[in-house]
């Protein structure tokens, strides 16, 4: 009788609403680099372009962009903006969604 009261409120548990998590923000630049990849070459720089060319660049994109990727060809700064473009609302805001956390370093 014991073990069948147990498994009766695990299962009702169970139906309880839950809350859901979002994924962070290493999920977001995941998803963005498979959505980038399958991009035809110049649509990835004409998107890479049009966010160039927002007023707020410099200070969100710009001044945080590794060396090592603003050295590479065109491709590689072109999928580092698309990935941090993926993130950027949170990034800009001070309140995160809940689930959304900038602990993954900026790829």
């Amino acid at each position: 009788m014991k073990i069948r009261s147990t498994i009766c409120i695990i299962a009702i548990l169970q139906l309880l609403p839950q809350p859901l998590l979002a994924w962070n923000a290493h999920g977001h630049r995941v998803i963005a680099s498979i959505a980038f990849l399958r991009l035809a070459p110049a649509r990835r720089l004409a998107i890479a372009t049009r966010i160039r060319n927002h007023p707020r660049w410099q200070q969100d994109f710009a001044d945080n962009m590794p060396d090592e990727i603003d050295a590479g060809d065109d491709q590689t700064p072109a999928e580092w903006i698309f990935q941090k473009a993926a993130v950027w609302r949170w990034v800009r805001s001070k309140v995160r969604p809940r689930g959304i956390r900038q602990t993954i370093p900026a790829v």
